[in-house]
């Protein structure tokens, strides 16, 4: 079989593929490589997120001692102002969820989690400064 000027028959034999199967895993190959480009980039994506979470709970826990040993606070009360922050949302999940709030301008309902309201646009208001 002769191809761009070039004899593939004798090597065909060798490595067990003929020209078909040859031209398979070449495409193949085009379509895993940004496959695995994809993965690198979330790869490289998580490892961002696991360390600006073991940032933000090395200053949670910073702030959390500034806060204990300088006032009258203990671990219960921790506990406590956690849960009822927590619930919040309705929900004890140990998260800080999104709520249905109506918006100032054009008194629909939209969601806290947005910076703007879905219906006119305006700014939506924070109930406190680590919403959103």
């Amino acid at each position: 079989m002769r191809f761009c000027n070039r004899d593939f028959s004798a090597k065909a034999p060798l490595l067990g593929m003929n020209y078909y199967t040859w031209g398979t895993q070449s495409q193949v190959h085009q379509k895993i490589d940004p496959l695995k480009n994809k993965s690198n980039e979330q790869d490289s994506e998580i490892r961002a997120l696991r360390g600006q979470v073991d940032r933000l709970t090395l200053a949670c826990q910073s702030m959390w001692e500034l806060i204990r040993d300088t006032g009258n606070f203990s671990e219960d009360e921790l506990k406590s102002k956690i849960a009822e922050v927590d619930l919040r949302d309705g929900a004890l999940d140990g998260k800080l969820g999104s709520a249905v709030i109506e918006c100032k301008s054009c008194k629909r309902n939209t969601n806290s989690r947005r910076e703007c309201c879905v219906w006119c646009g305006a700014e939506v208001e924070r109930a406190h400064v680590f919403e959103g």
